[in-house]
């Protein structure tokens, strides 16, 4: 009971849940206002190159992403964003495989080692 509870809390908190990356971009909560953030291509696959885009992210100085799995340890991954063409930022990424039909991952935005906000998202085999 007392880890649900603490699911729905934590889940609510970081606004989880709210959107499935797989099928659409994600509007997140910043202190700085809202971002957008997606995965390019879709559904999001392991093993399989992708690119993060963020759109709207701004008064960052070091932006970063650190993505980690939360069904399985999968190491961590970090990667710095960089300005595309169109002004977004972006980082390429491979996330590595997992033996279970379905593996979860929490992504963090980050200004250098500040969390700015979070999020999850899942992969399927």
């Amino acid at each position: 009971m007392c880890r649900a509870i603490f699911a729905v809390v934590v889940l609510g908190f970081w606004g989880l849940g709210a959107c499935d990356l797989n099928e659409n971009e994600c509007e997140l909560d910043t202190k700085e206002g809202k971002i957008t953030l997606s995965f390019e291509p879709r559904p999001i696959r392991p093993m399989v190159e992708s690119t993060i885009i963020i759109k709207g992210l701004k008064g960052v100085k070091k932006p970063r992403v650190h993505i980690y799995g939360l069904s399985m340890y999968l190491g961590h991954l970090r990667q710095d964003l960089e300005p595309n063409e169109k002004g977004w930022l972006e980082a390429g990424v491979m996330l590595a495989p997992c033996d279970d039909e379905k593996m979860v991952f929490a992504l963090e935005v980050l200004d250098d080692k500040e969390i700015i906000t979070k999020t999850e998202f899942s992969t399927f085999q």
